[in-house]
């Protein structure tokens, strides 16, 4: 099968299960979900290890790699600019639209391929690229360490020579933990009463919570040790207010772009969903003065 066929499977498969799993149109499907699903099928498609899989997917998330293909993605579709003038006749600036240049390059790359100018095999070609940059990043930091090579020693035993191959130990690529904390009312305190009984949260818990949840945070380990530390000086001791709120710490196996701020809601009640999947731990604080939350950087659910 040509490398256009195998593009044109691709982005007829994220196009069509996500539409299938998500039961609404692509085009109401985030970038970001159609990429990481477009590098999956890449990894199965090229016939890429788990382990080499994983560290392309887990690279694909940090934010360097999240906000440089979303501009590539960004400037692409946009066929046009406005730009602005400024005349000395005028104090206003003069509005005037013109092709977008790197729309068109990618327009005439595409074409000399023989590929479609089409934003879903558009996808599937930035999918490409991460998979073969993150593929060849692997084999050049975990597959060429001078420190790799192995070493032989000998040991005396049992007055024999025994050659002892001794390999040095696999590196270890850490994985920062995330935390995602929800912001909910403290007037909800039978639900919350309920999920420390349980210690446990199940789809319908994960549903009320979208429900409940004011504002959520997500971020990495170190930063939620940080924030979390300066909340002591908020605990309710004496007279309670109805605006108190309780905070909800959850660690989950990996970061959730629906929990990111600025998504659509459809993709926010998605993430909320898969929670029960997702979650490693969680714990559930006192009750709190409102201005606790602003210790995190919060934004709306």
């Amino acid at each position: 099968m040509s490398f256009v066929e195998i593009v044109e499977r691709i982005s007829y498969k994220v196009g069509y299960e996500l539409e299938r799993k998500y039961a609404r149109p692509s085009g109401n499907i985030s970038f970001p979900i159609k990429l990481r699903y477009a590098i999956e099928l890449w990894c199965s498609e090229l016939e890429i290890s788990n382990n080499i899989s994983s560290y392309i997917l887990q690279g694909c998330q940090l934010s360097a790699v999240t906000e440089l293909t979303e501009f590539i993605w960004q400037e692409a579709i946009q066929e046009n600019k406005t730009c602005k003038i400024t005349t000395p006749v005028s104090e206003f600036p003069t509005l005037f639209t013109t092709k977008n240049p790197f729309s068109q390059c990618i327009k005439f790359f595409l074409n000399r391929m023989n590929i479609k100018s089409e934003n879903m095999r558009l996808i599937a070609m930035i999918a490409f690229s991460v998979t073969a940059v993150g593929y060849w990043l692997y084999k050049t930091n975990y597959q060429k360490q001078p420190q790799q090579t192995k070493q032989t020693t000998f040991k005396q035993e049992s007055g024999q020579n025994e050659c002892v191959y001794n390999y040095p130990s696999p590196l270890v690529h850490t994985i920062n933990k995330q935390f995602l904390v929800l912001v909910i009312s403290a007037s909800q305190a039978d639900f919350l009463e309920s999920l420390k009984a349980k210690r446990s949260i199940d789809i319908n818990d994960a549903e009320k919570l979208y429900k409940f949840t004011k504002y959520l945070w997500l971020g990495s380990e170190s930063g939620f040790t940080q924030k979390q530390a300066n909340l002591k000086n908020y605990s309710v001791t004496a007279r309670e207010s109805e605006y108190d709120i309780n905070l909800i710490y959850i660690e989950l196996k990996q970061s959730e772009e629906g929990f990111k701020s600025n998504v659509n809601q459809l993709d926010r009640y998605d993430a909320f969903r898969k929670l029960p999947e997702l979650i490693i731990n969680f714990t559930i604080s006192n009750r709190l003065q409102m201005e606790a939350y602003e210790n995190f950087d919060v934004y709306n659910r």
